[in-house]
């Protein structure tokens, strides 16, 4: 991902914490994976545009260090700065005494708070700057010092189409969470699954038809932004394709195909946000271990219905119309 013509290379220093991620997925062009002394690693990979991997790199907050480019390094800098100094002036404002006597609004020059203190000046050392901002890369707070409940800034569409191509973008309670491309095993599971559902519940060959099953599309459901491996609507609730990016009615079955990386946030904030959205059916994919976990909502939560593996011959609901062989699913 990332590549283009004229690419640069692009070092991050990662920090034990997050080494296991970093190994797990394929992130970009030449990439390699070096570990260190401390039990972190160093990944170098070329990037058509380091600058847009910027949010991505705020996301691991203290978690890592940009050793190259220059530029990327300067820009995250930056960044966390200017975060140091909206936490310094949120705490000066949160220690201020409330006023008695009400007084007109003043103007405040760049550099000064309200009542004409100086600000700090930006010089401050990028380590200070990134123990006072969020992990995720969002808006700091004053919390850990004032004993009060995190603030956060909620991200919007806007900061999710600033993620670069060859990033899964997402909103799951306010988080932009973007995630790598699968591996090939990965996409291989995904992949013949539709194979194997399409013709028969989507184009009604060979099957009873009556499903729309799109690969990877955008649910807005429930305040949330959420992109699955899979999902199906019944006809009977989506006669035909919208002409929008996004889809704003849940659909009747979703299916992840699980990765180390994703498998946590698959299993609990997504399946949660499912279950509130009204989702009937969510099937959990591991090509690891090769099993199907088929979930049926139950009121509020979740029922595991029924649970497979290898290359057992089965009938899942809600596609039980028809057999299925596992052994076409996993990719070899």
């Amino acid at each position: 991902m990332w590549r283009g013509a004229n690419v640069e290379t692009v070092r991050l220093q990662f920090a034990a914490g997050v080494a296991d991620e970093i190994r797990e997925r394929h992130w970009g062009h030449g990439q390699t994976v070096a570990g260190d002394a401390g039990g972190g690693v160093v990944l170098t990979m070329e990037v058509a545009n380091p600058l847009e991997l910027e949010r991505w790199v705020l996301g691991f907050g203290p978690d890592v260090e940009v050793v190259a480019p220059e530029a990327l390094r300067e820009r995250v800098v930056g960044r966390l700065r200017d975060g140091s100094r909206r936490c310094e002036r949120d705490g000066l404002a949160a220690r201020r005494p409330p006023r008695r006597v009400p007084r007109r609004a003043t103007k405040v020059a760049p550099g000064q708070s309200a009542d004409g203190a100086e600000q700090p000046s930006g010089e401050e050392d990028s380590s200070a700057a990134a123990d006072a901002i969020r992990q995720d890369g969002g808006p700091c707070h004053t919390g850990r010092r004032m004993g009060q409940a995190p603030l956060k800034r909620s991200a919007t569409y806007e900061d999710l189409l600033t993620v670069p191509d060859g990033l899964t973008a997402e909103i799951i309670d306010g988080d932009l969470i973007a995630s790598p491309r699968p591996t090939l095993k990965h996409a291989g599971a995904a992949t013949a699954l539709s194979g194997e559902l399409e013709p028969p519940f989507g184009r009604g060959r060979g099957g009873p038809g009556g499903w729309i099953i799109l690969f990877e599309p955008e649910l807005h459901v429930v305040g949330q932004i959420l992109v699955p491996d899979l999902a199906g609507w019944r006809r009977e609730r989506m006669p035909e394709l919208p002409d929008t990016p996004f889809a704003e009615l849940p659909p009747d079955w979703v299916c992840e195909v699980l990765s180390p990386a994703t498998a946590a946030l698959d299993r609990t904030r997504k399946m949660h946000h499912y279950a509130r959205a009204g989702v009937g059916h969510v099937w959990l994919i591991d090509p690891g271990p090769r099993t199907l976990e088929i979930y049926r909502l139950d009121g509020e939560g979740w029922r595991l219905a029924s649970a497979f593996a290898g290359d057992d011959k089965v009938r899942a609901e809600p596609f039980e119309a028809i057999e299925l062989d596992l052994t076409n699913i996993w990719a070899r």
